[in-house]
């Protein structure tokens, strides 16, 4: 016996929109997959440049300010390494003078800031490289390099280069 309205889906056609809806849930799934990782990129680069950024303004603002009111000393900066520096300047609020080293940690991948007979202070973390280069008397090349992680063991590099004129040297 066969019947006239036959209604619903063959087993075969449902089998064939499975597969459909199968391939464009991969697509989906894909796009999804490689922006997220792309936005997590990003938020890590940016983050890393965030902050070599923050550490370069403050060691700059310091070696800007070398040899300020320091009377009896030739030069306000000493390059006590490639990866270290020290500078001297006088704040009239304190009345010393004030001596400021910057230091790459190798075993804790930072930089340390040490002001006077203080303590170190970790001013940044995930650095990778940091070296000093005293191009004049009163100008220093700075060049640090961070690496942030990025998720799934992946890492974002960013470089950060800058010259800096000490203000107060050489006048």
């Amino acid at each position: 016996m066969k019947l006239i309205n036959e209604k619903g889906f063959s087993l075969i056609e449902l089998m064939i929109a499975m597969a459909v809806s199968l391939i464009v849930m991969a697509a989906v799934y894909g796009v999804f997959i490689s922006t997220n990782h792309s936005s997590t990129v990003q938020k890590a680069s940016a983050a890393a440049m965030q902050s070599a950024r923050g550490a370069m303004t403050l060691m700059a603002q310091d070696i800007r300010m070398a040899g300020y009111y320091v009377n009896g000393v030739a030069n306000g900066i000493d390059l006590d390494s490639d990866d270290e520096i020290t500078v001297r300047y006088k704040l009239e609020e304190i009345g010393g003078i004030d001596e400021i080293t910057y230091s790459f940690n190798e075993t804790t991948n930072t930089i340390e800031r040490v002001f006077g007979g203080d303590e170190p202070i970790e001013i940044i973390d995930n650095v990778k490289d940091l070296r000093f280069e005293l191009i004049h008397d009163d100008t220093v090349r700075i060049f640090l390099e961070i690496q942030e992680p990025s998720g799934r063991g992946t890492f974002v590099n960013r470089t950060l280069e800058s010259k800096v004129k000490a203000r107060n040297i050489n006048l």
